[in-house]
């Protein structure tokens, strides 16, 4: 499958057998992405306490997502390549092609189309509706309706979980608890495959789908230390594009 080796920084290192995104610059948002506007105005500071003081930050993303279904696939790259395969293949390295894999937040279902055209089988999960009715309609009658923060995961039969762009969406908190029930999930030789946003803070974008999503930054450290929790062993690799700073990582139990 794969001739990665861990480097001594703990960054992938190597070469597919087959041929088969980042430090933060010092302004994050792009120049089509804002705050989100106040709902009400002169009795909030910022916008951002405006959402926060009316609905959940990830109710208010997650209705986003069921509204802008269309606008995430057209505007999201069809095919896996460059740094997202490489961090797919490390993510998938020894495991056989009978492994217990769940995504979280499978979105359209490109990461699992690509996981499966590599011979796994992927139970595909969003806590979008409108995402998990996109998935059943192309025939993936196994989509699961699930809520990564308050749902109920299989306790230590998971050999790899999968989050591609799903925990930067959470408050710190709501990752941590994310980050306990995906390792009691795991099998003893099991993974947590999952990316975030580099920096620091929080804020509300209505970059690329033209509503609100939350999101929350982590620094390398920070998140490692979150790791070493209770994760034995983790691989982190930073990628850069279009000024927006990527953390690949992949968490052993």
């Amino acid at each position: 499958m794969t001739n990665y080796k861990r480097s001594k920084t703990g960054q992938f290192a190597g070469s597919y057998h087959d041929p088969a995104s980042p430090p933060p610059p010092p302004d994050r948002r792009s120049a089509n992405e804002s705050p989100v506007p106040s709902l009400a105005a002169n009795t909030v500071d910022s916008a951002a306490d405006a959402y926060q003081s009316l609905v959940k930050h990830n109710d208010r993303t997650l209705e986003t997502y069921n509204q802008k279904v269309q606008e995430y696939v057209e505007g999201t790259p069809q095919e896996v390549s460059g740094d997202l395969r490489e961090w797919i293949h490390a993510g998938l390295e020894w495991l056989p092609t009978d492994a217990n894999i769940m995504e979280l937040g499978s979105g359209f279902g490109r990461d699992a189309d690509y996981m499966e055209s590599l011979g796994y089988h992927v139970l595909r999960t969003d806590a979008a509706e409108g995402f998990v009715n996109l998935l059943t309609e192309q025939g993936h009658d196994d989509t699961r309706m699930f809520d990564a923060i308050n749902g109920t995961y299989p306790q230590g039969e998971l050999d790899l979980v999968f989050a591609d762009a799903v925990l930067l969406h959470f408050a710190s908190e709501e990752t941590r608890n994310v980050l306990h029930k995906v390792h009691d999930s795991l099998t003893p030789a099991g993974r947590f495959a999952f990316t975030l946003k580099g920096g620091e803070g929080t804020e509300w974008s209505t970059a690329k789908l033209g509503a609100p999503r939350f999101f929350t930054y982590w620094t390398r450290p920070a998140i490692e230390a979150e790791l070493a929790r209770e994760y034995s062993r983790v691989e982190m690799k930073e990628n850069t594009s279009n000024d927006v700073t990527w953390l690949h990582i992949v968490a052993y139990k």
